[in-house]
């Protein structure tokens, strides 16, 4: 895991950066989480590079691991934006 954290804070957002290159083909291990309402989720995610990273969750309550990467909000991929831009589209999240 720390290894995996390393990573994640060394890797940018360019093209051919292989930790965001690997992470855009890992579909297969990839889950998604619906919420229905807005309210909080029970997670905190932290800033690896340009990920966002969850650092504490309520698995229970939330169905998100710890170590979960954020990496879409309402069907957009959030895979290549900044972690800025992730966090404030989550923000800004309304319910289906």
């Amino acid at each position: 895991m720390a290894a995996l954290r390393r990573s994640a804070a060394e890797s940018t957002l360019s093209a051919d950066d292989p930790v965001r290159e690997a992470a855009t083909h890992a579909h297969d291990s990839f889950y998604e989480k619906l919420f229905e309402v807005k309210q909080s989720i029970g997670v905190t995610l932290a800033q690896y590079g340009e990920w966002a990273v969850v650092k504490v969750s309520n698995e229970a309550e939330s169905g998100i691991s710890v170590g979960s990467v954020l990496s879409g909000v309402n069907g957009r991929s959030v895979i290549t934006s900044s972690y800025k831009d992730a966090v404030e589209l989550l923000r800004g999240w309304q319910p289906p």
